[in-house]
Order: structure tokens, then C-alpha cells, then sequence
């Protein structure tokens, strides 16, 4: 009878901790999957990141392109400013508004 007893208190303690290990397995893979979540969305962001990068030192590359003398002066022909073939010099400048003295 005594071994009986002592059967039966070792049970109790043997359920407790198999939901006790299961529950901290449960745990442990749970943490894993939102662990492996993070590194996924971290990676979709540095490859986000690196694209944007990538954008910038393209418009950049255009914006001194466009700002170029050259390209300035290839745009003001096309919009029709040309050299002058004859310069006229203005003479004498006359005074239109009285002084005071």
C-alpha cells in the first residue's frame, strides 16, 4: 500500500513538469518563427534600402548632368537664343531725371 502512495504522489509531479517542458518547447518555437519573421523583414529593408540608394545616385548623376553648361547651352539653342551676329553699343546715356544739388 505504501508503494501505492508513492506512486501516486510521483504522478502528480511528472504531469506538472511534461506540461511545464512542453509549454516552454512551445515557447521556444514560437520565438524562433517571430525571430526568423524579423530577419526576413529586416532583409526586405536593407534591399529597399540599397535600391533607394541606388535611386538617389542616378538623380544626383542627372541633376549635374542637367546643370551642366553644356547642356544648358545646348537647350537655350533649341529654345531659340542664338550668339548676336552684330553688337550695337549704346552712346551717350542722357539724364531723364533731375539732380539735386
Amino acid at each position: 500500500m505504501r508503494k501505492q502512495n508513492f506512486k501516486k504522489q510521483t504522478k502528480f509531479p511528472k504531469v506538472i513538469l511534461w506540461i511545464v517542458a512542453v509549454m516552454l518547447t512551445a515557447a521556444c518555437v514560437l520565438t524562433t518563427i517571430e525571430v526568423s519573421t524579423d530577419g526576413v523583414e529586416i532583409n526586405g529593408l536593407n534591399v529597399q534600402e540599397e535600391n533607394l540608394y541606388q535611386s538617389q545616385v542616378n538623380l544626383n548623376r542627372e541633376l549635374v548632368k542637367a546643370y551642366s553648361l553644356g547642356q544648358i547651352g545646348e537647350k537655350a539653342t533649341a529654345m531659340g537664343f542664338v550668339n548676336p551676329t552684330k553688337t550695337i553699343y549704346v552712346g551717350k546715356v542722357t539724364e531723364f531725371a533731375a539732380s539735386l544739388r
